[in-house]
């Protein structure tokens, strides 16, 4: 995918780092992980085209954690196959039914849902009310959680019997079915050591464990999840190699939906280019995710499908404006308008082979909230230099950019363009797990970044990205889990009140129109007011694929392969 934002979407905030690794059980042939992906990429995958037990993708990117609550997409794209929600979206972002058969909503506040009966987990257990209590517990919180932000508005829960319960929010929340598309649901043995439940806090009139104590440590948990992840989705863990990122997962017999094709799914990592083109070469994999633009045409001297399909993920700049940077020219808005005013969107397809469209919001033009009225700045190279002569006529302007390691093309690009207008820059390629850091750090002037509104509104981007960090104190912690939920992805130190009590407002409203005015006011003041960043391109979402594989796309890029069947002979 172009400049591989696909792994960079949502990844700064909380990430987990392991702590052991965790030896796995013999193979059922008796090969190590490492020596399988090594053969598949160096050898093909000749038994796949004949017995076809076995269906291989190919991800550009690393697992991070198994754990059910990572929000990285890299980890979610691997996860879904393992565990399932209660309420699930179709290719195209249309609300269906997963685990809860059935719902309703009783008032503005409070949700009715019925379990789907004779569900099992792949530790064997049924799924019950009780399950989808820890599990909501679990994700709002387990300290390393990235889906508090999710369930931050549950106010309580009521299990009415085991296929029946009941959830209140603290306050009318429109995007709240929406949210339970990515909170996957996990046995509630799992979550706790006992079973203390879940009570509603009279005090502070919030969804609270009943005894934190009560949550395995973060040690277990990601030690189980490795090893033994109980979900109840329609392929197992099979087996998990930390040092190749490789996964292999098992067709569950005792699935409640309809069976799979394959019997076993192989999802490998190949972070190297010359590994993605020789796996594609040798026949290796029946699908490569992500495929970046720099090599479709090379790809399309072998005998593969290249599909191309829109997705809801806009790329943009960030400007940190903060006063935390020392001598930071974006505290000046004209500093950033000039740089908003400096790059020609429709140049930059030159570095992608026309796979993206320029775009001027944060937002997809599909996504619920984008403003088709509103009129961003346009190209001007000129008024781009005048602006910033009028701040520093004599002297350049140093200015630093983080970028990740393979966009030097759009380095070198915008490194030209910021020289031309009087900056001094310094372009600083990392490693992904680097940049990460760096911009969790808040310590980058300059980044680039991408966000899928997988919930198909623009209020996920705004709650998670642009609104204020929520405040901690070392005496009182943080104030509540609502709180706790702004500005996780929050990495250039952005803060407006004003924005923020249209973000919560809008978080709260249920009347269709005025929310939306709500969100266009958002929008309009990011653009052209404060001039958050700039946005550059909306991106589409490239595959290569064995033409012998039935593969159909979605909106939101995830792979279930359990949709995936082989083409009739």
């Amino acid at each position: 995918m172009l400049f591989s934002m696909r792994v960079f979407l949502k990844i700064f905030g909380f990430f987990l780092f392991f702590l052991a690794f965790s030896m796995l059980g013999l193979r059922l042939f008796f090969y190590d992980t490492f020596s399988f992906v090594t053969n598949r990429i160096l050898h093909g995958a000749s038994d796949l085209n004949n017995a076809r037990t076995e269906l291989v993708i190919g991800f550009p990117d690393r697992i991070i954690s198994l754990n059910p609550t990572s929000y990285l997409a890299s980890d979610r794209a691997r996860l879904v196959n393992i565990y399932e929600t209660l309420i699930r979206t179709d290719a195209n972002l249309r609300i269906e039914p997963s685990l809860a058969l059935s719902w309703g909503r009783i008032d503005d506040t409070t949700y009715q849902f019925e379990l789907r009966p004779n569900v099992l987990f792949h530790n064997g257990e049924r799924l019950t009310s009780a399950d989808v209590e820890a599990s909501f517990s679990y994700a709002r919180k387990y300290p390393y959680s990235q889906i508090s932000h999710l369930v931050a508005s549950m106010k309580s829960f009521q299990a009415l019997d085991d296929l029946t319960f009941r959830v209140t929010t603290l306050y009318p929340d429109p995007l709240f079915l929406n949210k339970l598309t990515a909170v996957f649901i996990l046995p509630k043995t799992f979550v706790f050591n006992d079973a203390d439940g879940l009570v509603t806090d009279e005090k502070n009139d919030s969804y609270e464990q009943n005894k934190v104590s009560t949550f395995r440590s973060a040690e277990i948990d990601e030690e189980n999840f490795d090893t033994q992840p109980a979900g109840t989705g329609p392929y197992q863990l099979f087996t998990f190699d930390k040092t190749t990122s490789a996964l292999e997962l098992k067709r569950f017999d005792s699935y409640w939906g309809k069976k799979s094709s394959f019997e076993y799914v192989s999802l490998l990592s190949l972070e190297d280019k010359n590994e993605r083109i020789r796996s594609v070469q040798n026949g290796a994999l029946d699908i490569l995710a992500a495929v970046p633009a720099s090599l479709v045409f090379e790809l399309q001297s072998y005998d593969v499908n290249i599909i191309t399909y829109p997705s809801l993920e806009v790329n943009f700049l960030v400007l940190n404006a903060s006063n935390l940077i020392p001598h930071n020219i974006f505290t000046k808005k004209k500093a950033r308008e000039a740089v908003s005013l400096a790059i020609n969107k429709d140049e930059l397809v030159k570095f992608t082979q026309q796979y993206v469209t320029p775009h001027d919001q944060f937002v997809s033009s599909g996504v619920f909230g984008y403003d088709p009225t509103l009129s961003p700045y346009s190209y001007d190279i000129e008024k781009a230099t005048a602006l910033m002569r009028e701040i520093e006529h004599f002297v350049r302007v140093p200015l630093t950019v983080d970028l990740p390691t393979g966009l030097e093309s759009f380095g070198k690009y915008l490194s030209d363009q910021m020289y031309e207008i009087g900056f001094s820059p310094t372009i600083q390629y990392h490693s992904l797990d680097e940049l990460q850091k760096k911009i969790a750090s808040g310590t980058s002037q300059m980044y680039i970044f991408g966000w899928r509104s997988e919930l198909g509104d623009s209020n996920d981007f705004f709650e998670s990205v642009v609104h204020s960090k929520h405040n901690y104190s070392e005496s009182t912690g943080f104030q509540n889990d609502i709180a706790f939920s702004y500005g996780q992805f929050n990495g250039s130190n952005y803060s407006n009140p004003q924005v923020d009590q249209l973000i919560e407002e809008s978080l709260k409203n249920m009347n269709t129109e005025g929310r939306l005015s709500q969100l266009h006011q958002i929008m309009k003041i990011l653009v052209n007011d404060d001039i958050f960043g700039i946005p550059l391109f909306e991106s589409q979402v490239i595959y290569a694929t064995n033409p012998k594989v039935h593969f159909e796309p979605r909106l939101d890029g995830l792979i279930y392969a359990q949709n995936i069947s082989l083409r009739p002979l």
